[in-house]
């Protein structure tokens, strides 16, 4: 029948395996959007679920609505869009099977209730209360819905033609949401921790062990002395074939990447542009943000003292007059030219106490600062203590509860309008009224340390050292040419070999269903280079030159020349196609096998004279704390000593970095649990917490998912 039924009747399984630390980890980040009436054409399917389309017109409708202006890249939305919707129907299925649902007053509940859903919150956060809710944005919204006066405020103008498709997205969402908690919550409550387990759970917590070993690091063996054959490498493949299995079928690229680098007329072109605006970028008043704004650059808000400017100018800023200008000069890949706005000697620290009238539109700020000048009013009569008035009127939760104070405060440390009355204009005693973004603030400062440190205030303008648009047009020429001249992988190959710049580079394997192409990463051109890969013969070449974007300048920082170095066929693939990937596994277990025929019969003191190491201690080792200071993750090591008696030594242990014997010095004497039922709640409560974590991976590894969406985005 369905799922669920198969997690309740193996229950037991489950939790030996979570307890063994063999369950899957997967996360599932629900941030998509919702599958709404079908319509198209039936050779339009993104793609089928157990038998259900996805149908491409409500795929493409909803990634509209969803990831309008996303910063995502394109395929990255794409992909996390299609698994909502396998996630979804998968949901959907089970729950009709198990005769679960979610009913239109629990939808409304969760849309408009007092304890509306985690979607709802994130959509409409209260931007006065943070984790709050908007509630009079959802009330109004909740108004048009009851009242079916939604198309009455799109035609005036008052509200956008999409929200009505927006919102049954966001329900969708909301009942997926649900659905997957309801049956989370079903298997997590059949979880069932049987005696034998919880005795075997708290044996694993409270045997503890000290030990002494000796580790011999593969490294004492050179590669070069272990022979390791073809019928070596395939009987580890086959007897690890499920961890090398592959369901796709998979393509591996060879590239060249010709670089994009700025010539040294670009820089010199980007100096002088530079140097250009030294006398307006002098002549702007001071505080004036303008033409800082306007050329791109930035008034940093705080002071810095000489160590927290970088060493390059340091000095300079520290010496130069007030309202001059230094440079060009070169910091992190850019041009920069730096002017000091002001200079101030600041104390090292200051204590003050205030009270926050919250504001953020123009009549709260007039509201709260008539308020504040009657509290400032008061306190200069001295009728009511100051901390009184913090906790009548102050809206700073981080102060509220100690009177408004806050001790030992750094310079900058507070938003800039605050911090210069703190450390600069301010003077220890008065009240000050002091406007921030976060509302009015009444400031008293009450003390200031002895130390002082001279700090500056700066602002710069700055251009990157990028290459110019002639530079990137004459790199893809460049390798617009490689390619007339070299049509076949191994020409490629062959001009690598001849010339040290060019460097030809192996992708991993990937499906197609990739977005993303190993070290190259991700950019417009990557699904086209995907596509083609898909569509070549090994050995090809690509006539498309593919272009890779700087993700922070914004410019062509690489042109990539592709090949198709080799085809992956679905099921366990061939020795040459891993061996690269088990050869080192292969290595170790004959290192692990040579090191053990140099060792029987020898003390630990013999051993670690003969491999020039030490024997080390280990205290208060466990089952359950596979990786220990000073040892490392070594959970077969511990295993071994867990599994000695007292006075027992150890054959040789296999471990991650070497070969290790071990000699029991002492080995707990375990009792018996007296606490089972609260041993069994607390494995079973630990099981459940896992449900989450591994809950859709089980249902998508049950499920019949037939992904056609290449065979669009390909076209």
């Amino acid at each position: 029948m369905a799922l669920i039924g198969k997690i309740r009747n193996n229950s037991w399984i489950l939790i030996v395996a979570i307890a063994l630390g063999l369950g899957g980890f997967l996360v599932m980040d629900m941030v998509s959007a919702g599958q709404g009436p079908g319509g198209g054409l039936s050779q339009l399917v993104v793609g089928k679920v157990n038998g259900e389309k996805i149908r491409r017109t409500d795929f493409e409708r909803i990634y509209s609505l969803r990831f309008n202006g996303s910063a995502a890249p394109t395929y990255q939305n794409r992909n996390t869009l299609w698994n909502w919707y396998v996630e979804n129907q998968l949901l959907q299925d089970e729950a009709e099977a198990l005769g679960m649902g979610v009913s239109r007053a629990e939808i409304s509940d969760l849309e408009f209730g007092p304890n509306p859903s985690p979607i709802i919150r994130r959509n409409f956060p209260n931007p006065q209360q943070p984790g709050a809710v908007n509630r009079q944005q959802l009330d109004y919204f909740k108004g048009l819905i009851e009242n079916n006066t939604l198309q009455t405020e799109i035609t005036e103008g008052r509200l956008s033609p999409q929200f009505p498709d927006f919102w049954r997205m966001q329900r969708d969402m909301i009942v997926k949401d649900r659905l997957q908690a309801k049956l989370q919550g079903l298997v997590q409550k059949s979880m069932y921790t049987p005696t034998w387990m919880a005795e075997m759970g708290y044996a694993e917590q409270s045997q503890t062990v000290d030990f002494l070993y000796v580790k011999i690091p593969y490294e004492e063996i050179a590669n070069e002395s272990v022979a390791i054959s073809d019928s070596d490498l395939d009987a580890y493949l086959r007897a690890n074939a499920g961890r090398y299995d592959r369901k796709n079928e998979e393509r591996v690229l060879d590239y060249i990447a010709f670089d994009v680098l700025p010539t040294a007329a670009d820089s010199s072109a980007i100096r002088d542009s530079l140097a250009a605006l030294i006398p307006e970028f002098t002549a702007a008043v001071d505080g004036d943000s303008t033409f800082v704004l306007r050329e791109e650059g930035i008034i940093t808000p705080a002071y810095s003292s000489k160590e927290e400017l970088s060493t390059g100018v340091a000095d300079t800023v520290m010496s130069m007059p007030i309202g001059s200008v230094y440079g060009p000069y070169t910091e992190m890949g850019e041009y920069r030219l730096l002017k000091v706005i002001d200079r101030a000697m600041m104390a090292d620290s200051a204590d003050t106490r205030h009270i926050l009238l919250s504001a953020q539109t123009p009549d709260q700020f007039a509201e709260a600062g008539a308020r504040a000048d009657s509290i400032i009013n008061v306190l200069n009569a001295g009728t009511t203590p100051f901390d009184s008035l913090v906790v009548a009127f102050s809206q700073d939760p981080g102060s509220v509860s100690n009177g408004g104070l806050y001790e030992n405060v750094l310079p900058n440390q507070f938003v800039p309008e605050f911090n210069r009355v703190l450390f600069i204009t301010g003077e220890i005693g008065p009240l000050y009224k002091v406007r921030t973004d976060y509302g009015i603030h009444i400031v008293e400062i009450m003390s200031r340390s002895e130390t002082a440190s001279l700090r500056a205030n700066v602002a710069f303008i700055r251009d990157a050292i990028v290459p110019s648009k002639e530079t990137q047009d004459n790199v893809f020429q460049d390798a617009s040419q490689y390619i007339a001249n070299n049509r076949s992988l191994d020409a490629m190959a062959a001009s690598a070999q001849e010339n040290p710049s060019l460097r030809l580079v192996s992708t991993p394997a990937f499906d197609q269903t990739a977005y993303t192409l190993g070290d190259l990463g991700f950019s417009n051109d990557t699904k086209d280079a995907i596509c083609w890969a898909f569509s070549a013969d090994p050995g090809d070449v690509s006539p498309s030159v593919y272009s890779f974007t700087d993700n922070q300048r914004y410019y062509d920082n690489k042109y990539v020349v592709i090949g198709l170095r080799e085809i992956r066929q679905p099921g366990t693939p061939s020795l040459d196609e891993v061996r690269a990937d088990i050869e080192a596994e292969v290595m170790a277990d004959k290192k692990a096998a040579s090191i053990a025929g140099q060792i029987q019969g020898k003390s630990l003191q013999a051993l670690a004279t003969q491999f020039a190491t030490q024997v080390d201690t280990i205290s208060n080792a466990a089952f359950d704390r596979p990786s220990m200071p000073g040892l490392g993750n070594e959970p077969s090591v511990i295993a071994a000593a867990v599994g000695l008696e007292q006075g027992q030594t150890s054959g040789a242990v296999q471990g991650e970095s070497g070969v290790f014997i071990i000699t029991s010095t002492r080995k707990a004497t375990v009792g018996t649990a007296t606490n089972i039922p609260q041993i069994r709640q607390r494995m079973s409560r630990s099981a459940a917490g896992n449900v989450a974590s591994s809950f859709m991976a089980l249902f998508r590894d049950s499920a019949e998912v037939e992904d056609n969406r290449s065979t669009y985005e390909c076209n």
